[in-house]
């Protein structure tokens, strides 16, 4: 290969100089993103070895006793519904 003046690289090297940079970059946001969650788990394992989980399960029994008076609550809708619709039907046969 002929050798190219001093100072300039041919295209073809820049443009894989220009691609190794652009991936390189990548791989920084990635690796940045990747330690990011890592911190976070970290965390939330920490919180949960100190009582974290104490409040998940808290957390978690709220949402079950309120799933429990929603379907109370509905349970108790449909039988007035069922109740007046039969009372309605009653009320036309006489």
């Amino acid at each position: 290969m002929a050798k190219k003046a001093a100072g300039k690289p041919d295209p073809a090297t820049e443009k894989l100089i220009k691609q190794l940079l652009k991936q390189a970059a990548e791989a920084r946001k990635e690796a940045e993103k990747l330690l990011k969650e890592a911190t976070q788990f970290e965390k939330k394992a920490k919180s949960l070895k100190s009582g974290g989980a104490d409040i998940e399960l808290q957390e978690l029994q709220r949402l079950v006793d309120k799933r429990a008076q929603m379907f109370d609550i509905m349970s108790k809708t449909i039988d007035k519904y069922n109740e007046t619709a039969n009372n309605v039907i009653r009320s036309m046969g006489r």
